[in-house]
């Protein structure tokens, strides 16, 4: 038997018919406004982050308030910060998504169209880990605050 040789699904090749092209370019006019948006929400938190990191390094040295929190104010704008720089790689993905299936739809380019659809697997995958990280230091949170709890409970 000869394992060798070409199956119809290897040389099969995708067709985009109208019907599809126009869903793809909606869905990529849509990644784009998204994109811009995300981009726009980003800017926002990075300037809120240096003015919250900015005014906690005030209240920080001004120590009167500082020595009741249990951490320095200042880090929640750094937080922020790095919030910023997390989301930024998948809204990333989800512009080039949107740049590259337009570049492709407009040239009948088939490797603009690989390549976006590597952008958009790129942004789900991104996303993805973002809400496992997310969920994972949700129940290490949970699990702090319970001991906390009960160290206090424990303590009375």
């Amino acid at each position: 038997m000869d394992y060798n040789t070409t199956s119809s699904f290897e040389s099969f090749e995708l067709q985009v018919n109208s019907v599809a092209n126009d869903f793809l370019r909606g869905a990529a006019k849509w990644a784009s406004i998204l994109a811009i948006l995300g981009f726009i929400g980003l800017g926002i938190l990075v300037l809120m982050g240096i003015m919250v990191f900015a005014a906690g390094s005030m209240v920080d040295n001004a120590s009167s308030m500082g020595s009741a929190m249990p951490f320095p104010m200042s880090a929640i704008g750094l937080l922020y910060i790095l919030m910023a720089v997390v989301y930024f790689f998948p809204l990333l993905y989800l512009y080039k998504f949107s740049a590259d299936a337009k570049a492709a739809l407009n040239n009948s380019n088939t490797e603009k169209l690989t390549d976006s659809f590597k952008n958009l697997k790129s942004h789900f995958k991104s996303i993805v880990l973002i809400i496992i990280i997310g969920v994972v230091l949700y129940i290490v949170g949970i699990i702090a605050f319970a001991a906390t709890i009960a160290s206090a409970t424990g303590n009375m």
